[in-house]
């Protein structure tokens, strides 16, 4: 007979650590996301002024060109060796 007093006393101190919890998290700021670094990974730094992407389509399928633009007058310096990615070329229908 004591142990229905007991689980009913439990169950009300965690209902009400659950309401207070809550009442406490509305009260804080969101949070908000981080921002851009300004170099590596996901830098703001890039070493062309744009990326220029170009769709091609023929008989053989589709394909997209993605080539830095250089700032008008400069010569296109890469960062890194060109690497060519070829994306379901050799795909046969």
């Amino acid at each position: 007979m004591s142990r229905c007093p007991r689980a009913l006393l439990m169950m009300l101190v965690l209902l009400v650590s659950a309401f207070v919890d809550a009442a406490a998290g509305s009260q804080t700021d969101k949070p908000t996301p981080p921002t851009q670094p300004a170099m590596g990974p996901g830098g703001a730094e890039y070493p062309y002024a744009a990326v220029r992407a170009t769709h091609v389509a023929t008989d053989g399928g589709d394909v997209w060109l993605f080539e830095p633009v250089p700032e008008s007058g400069a010569t296109p310096t890469p960062a890194s060796p060109f690497s060519p990615v070829v994306d379901g070329a050799s795909e046969r229908r």
